[in-house]
């Protein structure tokens, strides 16, 4: 997307939300730039009552108008600043939601490539450098108000080019005592304002490759910086003196960095040498003009102060206003990688059709001559799969590392679709389903699964509200009540160390907790995969012993490299190379001596006598 439909999309985006706001801005900033040009007009006028004589009571007049309108003009900006504020504050949190929810609901395919965290990336640091609502509003505050200035000070500059009858002979009168007088003005002033544009166009250039170039280096960063400040993963960089790797190869990215802004820095401040410079010599011709007219009595005393206050408003406010718009377009571009985030369309088809509510509770899902590879990647993880799986069985999934057995649960879950073939559910292709109806049906506990630092019954339920006793209950069932007991806070006890007295839980113990929360959500089909693999194989037995006891009628798919699972289990799927090798149930699968699941059965039997 292109810049300038970057900035209208924010801004109708800031509208949508507050559609006063830019209003606002614009009053607010009109008196801002009022209360100067108040005190310029009232201070020349108070000047020029002083040289008359000292007409004290039009002084006095002139001194309360001021105040008044200073008064009346600084309660004005106040009072508005702070409610524009406000929302510039909401407006930031609102980006930062869209971002967070745009990042929930895209498909989770999405998140393995390299492209689209890149882009996530760019948006985020994007938003904390000059690509968020706040920072566009910041700028067009500062170009509402140097705009709002330059009006007001050609206003106050009109009457200075305005031929003046005098008896004193002026010499060379087309320059002092004609409109022609502001030519050279006008001539040094574009040569600032060209001067100003070109050298921050190259500014904002460097700046934005400089940022292009960081994008790399602050995720390299964020994750070398991860790892040294999390407790989890420093037994590992401990024990095996990781630290000296972590610290060069932290300090080497850093170095990198600073370097580069350093760098930014020096260029930062040659251009503002320039501007310098140049603002200099625009002001020493505009003294030079009013100080001529003043000397022959073309200008009272009292105006050569407004003039020359006027002018040097009028310079600075242009010169401001051209690194204004060098600022807009860096914030464009910003704003352009927001934009592209929030733009990038889910390609997975969402379904509308809701989930028939069947009486007699027959459910049917179909694998029907399902291949799938995963992005980037030619080998098939699943190779022209064919099963079916009726609600309320219990079922293993067995095989060695890789072989597709994980895979084949993110498919029946819908985090992946099909490459080839199709997913059935009581005939009707799953894609077609409404999404978020279609994941009611599974409560998973994935091999990797995540607890978050929140409490214990929010881990649970999923969710900030929760019915107490169920919990409870859920956990108990788990085999987390012992545990439990250790905490004086019970279930409203916090995880891991990101809260105030938050625990730390055994790998064990937060397996137990996942199985609780599965068993919380009370789907008709749960799944198990490889969820303790932390437990030694006599308590993962007995979890497995209990859990099926726990799942009643409900569907439950295990999948595990231990075969504690497979006892309980009316049928096994035997995967390897992507594909279905063996199918039964324990009793017919340990009976087939020649095949992969009697091999893994007696690698591990001593386990389960």
């Amino acid at each position: 997307m292109s810049k300038k439909e970057s900035v209208f999309k924010m801004i109708r985006f800031i509208y949508k939300i507050y559609p006063s706001m830019f209003p606002l801005i614009v009053v607010c900033q009109m008196a801002n730039a009022a209360i100067p040009f108040v005190n310029i007009i009232f201070t020349s006028q108070i000047i020029d009552a002083l040289v008359d004589g000292g007409n004290y009571d039009r002084i006095y007049r002139y001194a309360l108008w001021m105040i008044g309108l200073n008064a009346a003009l600084i309660l004005l900006y106040q009072g508005l600043q702070k409610v524009v504020n406000l929302r510039k504050y909401n407006l930031e949190n609102s980006i930062w939601g869209e971002i967070a929810s745009h990042a929930l609901v895209m498909d989770y395919e999405l998140l393995e490539k390299k492209e689209t965290m890149e882009i996530i990336e760019k948006a985020i640091l994007g938003m904390q450098s000059y690509g968020g609502p706040q920072a566009l509003c910041e700028i067009m505050e500062k170009m509402i108000r140097c705009l709002v200035d330059v009006v007001y000070a050609v206003i106050l500059l009109v009457p200075l080019f305005v031929p003046q009858v005098t008896g004193a002979e002026i010499p060379l009168p087309w320059l002092f005592n004609s409109p022609l007088g502001v030519i050279p003005i006008l001539v040094v002033l574009a040569i600032q304002l060209v001067m100003l544009f070109v050298l921050n166009r190259r500014y904002a250039k460097i700046q934005q490759e400089n940022f292009e170039n960081n994008v790399s280096g602050n995720t390299k960063l964020g994750y070398l910086a991860s790892p040294i400040m999390e407790y989890a993963q420093g037994k590992d960089i401990r024990m095996n003196r990781l630290d000296i790797p972590f610290v060069e190869n932290f300090c080497s990215s850093n170095k990198s960095m600073f370097d580069n802004l350093f760098l930014l820095h020096r260029k930062g401040e040659k251009l503002g040498s320039v501007n310098m410079f140049t603002a200099a010599l625009f002001s020493i011709v505009c003294y030079l003009y009013v100080g001529a007219k003043a000397l022959y009595g073309l200008v009272t005393v009292g105006n050569v102060a407004k003039y020359v206050s006027a002018f040097t408003k009028f310079g600075t406010m242009l010169g401001d206003l051209v690194d204004l718009y060098v600022s807009l377009q860096i914030s464009c571009e910003y704003l352009s990688y927001f934009v592209d985030f929030v733009d990038i369309e889910n390609h997975k088809y969402d379904g509308t059709l809701p989930i028939e509510k069947r009486d007699d509770g027959e459910y049917e899902f179909e694998f029907r001559d399902v291949t799938f590879a995963y992005p980037n990647s030619e080998k098939p993880v699943l190779d022209h799969v064919s099963f079916k799986i009726r609600i309320g069985r219990k079922m293993a999934l067995v095989g060695p590392n890789g072989a597709g057995k994980t895979t084949f649960i993110k498919l029946l879950c819908r985090l992946y679709d099909p490459t080839e073939g199709a997913i059935f559910l009581n005939g009707i292709d799953i894609r077609y389903y409404d999404y978020a109806e279609y994941i009611q049906l599974f409560s998973v506990v994935f091999q990797d699964f995540k607890l978050f630092s929140f409490s214990i019954a929010e881990n649970v339920a999923a969710s900030r509200d929760f019915d107490e006793a169920r919990v409870k209950d859920c956990l108990k069932k788990a085999g987390f009540q012992k545990r439990l007991a250790d905490f004086d806070r019970d279930i409203h006890t916090n995880l891991y160390q990101l809260e105030n007295e938050g625990v730390e839980i055994s790998g064990g113990e937060a397996q137990k907790i996942a199985i609780a929360r599965a068993l919380y959500k009370d789907a008709p089909m749960v799944i198990l995969d490889e969820p303790t693999s932390a437990l030694d194989p006599e308590s993962e037995y007995e979890i497995y012993r209990s859990f099926d006891g726990l799942v009643e009628e409900k569907t439950a798919i295990y999948i595990s490299h231990r075969m504690s699972s497979c006892r309980f289990c009316e049928q096994i799927l035997v995967f390897d190379d992507g594909k279905i090798v063996q199918q039964g149930s324990h009793e017919e699968l340990v009976e087939d001596t020649g095949g992969l699941y009697y091999e893994m059965w007696n690698a591990q039997a001593k386990y389960y006598q």
